[in-house]
């Protein structure tokens, strides 16, 4: 999209409040002798520019006298690129990305636009970035345009904490589940069918880790196999009234053999499904 004589290339991206922009850009190519309409739009435009929460800048390629690519040239940005990426305050239009513009280069960006320049394709990636101490991560979004490079950034730190604590949640359930010296499993209500299981209920049941992952209680529990309904609803009645229940029951090992087994049954949430542990 290009408002007067700026290029917004961004302004191509479907969102609602981007489509109302490109709708507004018809409006004004459509009455171009209105000059006071013309304005007005510039002027909505920049404001939308300057004040969008996402980081956005554009670069210019320059290349040496056998037109091989050596640099970037700074043509456009808003301020959240520079309060995101904490560069200078002096960092100008035309500024150097090599070698004026340390807060991007130093990071990859110069190796991430020239393939970009050369490949034609667009690229998104996730980004580290330190500063004094603080560690930030942003989603980078690099597309070529017609004249260069545009470069959308968005910080995305709370969101890689909450996976890093969940990951971390998650190495720490298992090796509960690991130490534990009793059989546990997680079953999904609704199919029966087994989500985790740790070493011991492997080696009680005598099948492997992968093996198990492919089978349900049922298979393993002659009475639930009968009476599949009753069971079901025994569970779902468990996940409701958020109780812990005991079951005296008969477990088939994979040789066929049958053995007595008390079962502990409680609700859980695992992967966003309704379960029981």
């Amino acid at each position: 999209a290009v408002s007067g004589d700026v290029e917004y290339p961004f302004l191509n991206e479907e969102t609602p409040l981007l489509k109302t922009i490109a709708r507004m850009i018809e409006e004004v190519a459509s009455h171009q002798n209105s000059e006071k309409m013309l304005n007005q739009h510039q002027k909505l435009l920049d404001i939308v520019f300057n004040a969008f929460p996402v980081a956005i800048t554009m670069f210019t390629p320059v290349f040496d006298l056998q037109d091989n690519l050596v640099d970037f040239k700074l043509k456009l940005y808003n301020p959240a690129a520079v309060n995101l990426l904490r560069c200078k305050r002096s960092v100008v239009v035309g500024a150097s990305l090599r070698n004026d513009i340390s807060c991007m280069s130093n990071i990859g960006f110069y190796d991430r636009f020239a393939s970009v320049m050369s490949s034609r394709k667009d690229i998104e990636f996730e980004q580290r970035v330190d500063h004094n101490g603080e560690v930030r991560w942003l989603l980078v979004v690099v597309k070529r345009c017609q004249d260069g490079i545009v470069a959308t950034m968005e910080d995305i730190s709370s969101q890689k904490h909450t996976e890093s604590e969940l990951t971390q949640e998650a190495k720490n359930f298992q090796a509960l589940m690991e130490s534990a010296p009793d059989g546990l499993s997680i079953v999904e209500v609704e199919t029966g069918n087994f989500m985790e299981n740790n070493a011991e209920t492997c080696r009680k049941l005598g099948y492997d880790r992968n093996t198990m992952s492919y089978l349900s209680v049922y298979e393993i529990d002659p009475h639930a196999a009968s009476h599949r309904e009753e069971t079901k609803a025994m569970w779902r009645q468990i996940v409701r009234d958020n109780v812990r229940t005991v079951i005296f029951t008969k477990h088939q090992r994979k040789d066929g053999s049958l053995y007595d087994a008390e079962v502990s049954v409680a609700p859980i949430t695992y992967r966003g499904r309704s379960c029981i542990i």
